[in-house]
């Protein structure tokens, strides 16, 4: 966003703000297939994400696999893959964001040791979205984020960064 303002004595600023899109292609660089994450509570399950590769594009779809490996007996309220957006500006203390899209991929189940499960997923990015990016001032991050909710006890999860870009090089 670009933001002009003009400062004047002795009466009202007069501003006028105007959003300014970045545009960035996928490099192809992140396209190898991928498993990868870690559980926040390892001693409960194993999560880990299968996925063709870290980069999409706006207006994709992220397919996937959730793989769940049960370390004790217990029950999750629901499955879910989530899409989730950050965004962190350091200067302005509590100015972060966060926005999140959630696709269940299961309703309550047991879960038992040994008991490895696998299950696809697909999230579409929505369109448009801003783009993957880091200055010094700001960031913006996307996650795909696995989650294993749980009644009254903290939720099993694991994270994984991807990056999210405008459209392709060519």
């Amino acid at each position: 966003m670009v933001k002009a303002t003009l400062d004047r004595k002795m009466a009202g600023d007069i501003e006028d703000k105007v959003d300014l899109p970045v545009f960035s292609g996928a490099s192809g660089t992140s396209a190898q297939p991928v498993e990868a994450g870690v559980s926040n509570e390892p001693d409960e399950a194993d999560l880990i994400f299968s996925l063709p590769g870290r980069e999409w594009v706006m207006g994709e779809t992220i397919a996937g696999r959730l793989q769940i490996s049960p370390r004790k007996e217990f029950d999750a309220t629901e499955v879910r893959v989530e899409l989730v957006r950050r965004e962190r500006v350091p200067r302005d203390l509590g100015n972060e964001h966060e926005t999140s899209m959630p696709v269940k991929l299961s309703d309550g189940t047991r879960l038992m040791p040994g008991q490895n499960i696998s299950l696809l997923f697909n999230i579409p990015i929505p369109s448009p979205v801003p783009a993957t990016f880091s200055t010094s001032n700001s960031t913006l991050d996307w996650v795909l984020k696995g989650v294993l909710a749980r009644r009254l006890r903290k939720d099993t999860i694991v994270e994984e960064k991807i990056i999210i870009y405008n459209g392709r090089q060519r």
